[in-house]
């Protein structure tokens, strides 16, 4: 059965198969999170009100509220598990060490667009470092990600991009965010000189190029803190090296997502997903400053990657044991609790629910039901069995692993 749309526009009701997937999916991370060191958390999904709006650029409309009636108090439902957890690390006694973290859980966000399909509550998964501003995390935590992701079945990983915002940032201070709501003709009124505006408005025009391409032209920036910018992006490019990292990588200096929220380096996972082309399934960078937007003594460099993990259990399908429904008279089960037992033995390789009915009468009813599609039926009834199943080589099995109890 498929998720619905529940009677609240874009809030869904999950299907079995859909938890199925997040949960497959989200196994295969946390396992390879896991074995880097990273912990497993879950932070409260209600946040203070004004504390939480003062540490985001995201508009209070799009935010969902929660409200104690009582109390007359108003907290706020949490939209990004990056601020929720360094919230979390803010409110620590003293500023610790490097933690590791990873997290899988809802998040509400009220976006205006009607697009078809789209949720306004939605599972992410978020793996972040909190407590030091070495890229080799930054590199570790892409590298974790595009593995973990890489051996789902389902997903062709086409490529990591890479960004600094900080490159625009470097001519004057939130210029990138300048140019990401007002155009490059933000760029071209900068006192910057001539040569290093065309060389990277040639790089702004050009969309993505591989990322040893992108050293070559920009090694011709004269520049002095442009370069210190594109140095931070060959430090991560040679971590990722040494990880022997499996991905194609490319940079880009048109990608304005998240100036308001990321410190500088994006780190962007694209995606086929069965049929549908170049899906954006991770987005990370550094969030140096959101700690102390919580807390201003703590002073916290911090680097994540959300991984949408909602988005991959929609698109794919990932097979898990067979259903088996077990239908017999009410009035029979205690007599055959013992053959329960032994045909659950025998068909230990699919799931079987025992279904006791008043009367057998209402079995046709099962057949129609959404709840019971391509499954396969057992009615026991006076020590009669009949196995039926619209999937001919499904019954034949099931009447052959039946025929010793038979």
């Amino acid at each position: 059965m498929k998720s619905t749309e529940s009677k609240i526009p874009q809030f869904y009701d999950i299907s079995d198969e859909e938890l199925h997937a997040v949960n497959t999916v989200y196994r295969k991370i946390l396992e390879k999170a896991k074995i880097y060191g990273y912990d497993e958390i879950q932070t409260s999904s209600f946040e203070l009100k004004d504390r939480y709006l003062s540490a985001t650029n995201v508009h209070p409309s799009k935010i969902f509220e929660a409200v104690r009636p009582k109390q007359r108090t108003t907290f706020l439902l949490a939209s990004d598990l990056a601020m929720s957890i360094s919230r979390f690390i803010a409110d620590l006694p003293t500023i610790p060490p490097v933690v590791k973290l990873i997290q899988l859980n809802n998040l509400f966000r009220d976006r205006i667009p009607e697009i078809s399909g789209y949720r306004r509550e939605f599972k992410q998964v978020l793996l972040g470092v909190w407590g030091s501003p070495s890229f080799f995390y930054d590199a570790e935590l892409i590298d974790i990600t595009y593995r973990s992701l890489q051996e789902i079945q389902g997903i062709q990983l086409n490529y990591l991009q890479i960004s600094n915002h900080d490159i625009f940032n470097a001519v004057s201070p939130g210029l990138a965010q300048e140019i990401r709501f007002n155009g490059i003709e933000k760029l071209i009124e900068s006192d910057l000189s001539s040569s290093d505006k065309a060389i990277l408005l040639s790089l702004f025009h050009q969309g993505t190029v591989p990322i040893t391409e992108f050293f070559d032209i920009a090694s011709n920036i004269k520049n002095e803190e442009i370069q210190k910018e594109v140095e931070k992006v060959k430090t991560v490019y040679h971590y990722l090296h040494t990880l022997q990292f499996p991905g194609k990588i490319l940079f880009s200096l048109s990608n304005f997502g998240g100036t308001g929220h990321y410190t500088g380096m994006n780190y962007r996972i694209y995606a086929n997903l069965r049929e549908e082309k170049g899906v954006l399934i991770a987005d990370g960078g550094r969030i140096n400053n959101l700690c102390q937007k919580f807390n201003p003594t703590k002073e916290i460099d911090a680097v994540c990657m959300g991984i949408g993990i909602q988005v991959i259990a929609q698109k794919l399908f990932f097979a898990q044991k067979e259903k088996v429904l077990l239908i017999l008279p009410e009035k029979e089960l205690n007599q055959a609790m013992y053959q329960i037992l032994i045909i659950r033995k025998i068909l230990s390789d699919y799931r079987v629910s025992i279904l006791p009915l008043p009367t057998l009468e209402r079995k046709k009813q099962f057949f129609q039901s959404p709840f019971y599609q391509n499954c396969c039926f057992i009615f026991y009834e006076k020590e009669h069995i009949e196995v039926r199943s619209d999937n001919p080589e499904q019954k034949a099995t099931i009447e052959k692993l039946l025929c010793t109890f038979l």
